[in-house]
């Protein structure tokens, strides 16, 4: 806490004063504590993407006619081959 942020009666206020070197390590801590955030959010993120975009169900949806024209051929294919 600085000096002049407090909302306690100027007689009352004790005035902190924290030396530029503790002061860096907090700024240090705090962006730390927010890139840590941030990742995780965006790894969150890329997580659902991942899922969507790797679902048979939702690339069937958008694309249903070459999804069972490639099925038909796999298994075309695989009854040939006995």
């Amino acid at each position: 806490m600085t000096q002049g942020m407090c909302s306690l009666p100027p007689e009352t206020r004790i005035a902190l004063r924290v030396p530029p070197a503790d002061r860096r390590v907090e700024e240090l801590r705090t962006r730390l504590m927010l890139a840590r955030v941030r990742t995780r959010a965006r790894l969150g993120a890329l997580r659902t993407e991942v899922a969507e975009q790797t679902d048979w169900h939702t690339w069937y949806r958008a694309h249903p006619v070459p999804f069972l024209a490639a099925a038909f051929m796999v298994g075309f294919w695989l009854g040939k081959r006995r």
